[in-house]
């Protein structure tokens, strides 16, 4: 596998940016796998931002080499016209400790 200089992995961040969520999901049966690429975007914009990195529920720095990234709107909740650069928009995103994005995911606890 090559690497790619910079500039070049810099042009491939861009275009899944462009990329519409139905150009990753339409026809395929296994939208696991479809969205870990949208994931993996979406930590890259929240790392590359200048939020502070901490669990937006508890505030506790203690878990922050763990945090995982929540979609505020979710992934498969978007239009499948909507681009991935809109659905991993910074405002979209949020970090939060793995116990908490599972409590949030489960309905149990809510974000203000």
């Amino acid at each position: 596998q090559s690497e790619l200089c910079q500039d070049c992995r810099n042009k491939e961040k861009r275009k899944i940016k462009e990329r519409t969520l139905g150009s990753y999901v339409d026809g395929h049966k296994y939208l696991a796998t479809k969205c870990s690429e949208i994931r993996q975007d979406a930590r890259r914009t929240i790392e590359e931002s200048k939020r502070e990195k901490v669990c937006a529920y508890c505030h506790n720095h203690e878990f922050d080499d763990i945090l995982e990234v929540h979609h505020l709107k979710g992934i498969l909740e978007s239009d499948r016209n909507a681009t991935i650069g809109e659905i991993n928009h910074e405002d979209n995103l949020v970090w939060l400790c793995p116990n908490h994005h599972k409590m949030l995911e489960m309905g149990l606890i809510k974000l203000e």
